[in-house]
């Protein structure tokens, strides 16, 4: 289990140089939540870890975490940003192994981190 509060700065990754807190607030068998306690409940930031297994002949366990952002536009309401990072990983394999994985996540850390990547995904650059 993670040890709480998580926190988290983005500066590395371009973002400003401001560690959040978040504070756990839900937890059960294969889920968390966490929010950042000086956040409004009308417009919380939270994280949320999961984990699921799927399939038969091959099971696939899926690991999320997830951020969500709710933010009160004057002219929309409540609006909502999120991102995800979804791992599926085949159970049982002697190939997909845990230096793979995090290859695999490094390399996509890295290709948001190439310069202008971020700003051509959101331009819907292919």
């Amino acid at each position: 289990m993670f040890t709480y509060p998580l926190s988290l700065n983005p500066t590395s990754f371009g973002g400003v140089n401001a560690a959040k807190s978040y504070d756990l607030i839900d937890l059960q068998d294969a889920k968390s939540v966490s929010r950042v306690a000086a956040t409004a409940t009308t417009t919380p930031e939270t994280v949320t870890i999961s984990h699921q297994s799927s399939g038969s002949a091959v099971v696939t366990d899926r690991h999320l975490v997830r951020l969500d952002k709710k933010f009160s536009d004057p002219l929309l309401g409540s609006v909502n940003l999120s991102a995800y990072l979804v791992l599926s990983v085949p159970r049982g394999t002697s190939v997909v192994i845990l230096q793979e994985i995090k290859d695999m996540v490094g390399r996509l850390i890295a290709l948001e981190q190439t310069a202008g990547a971020l700003d051509k995904i959101l331009n819907g650059e292919p």
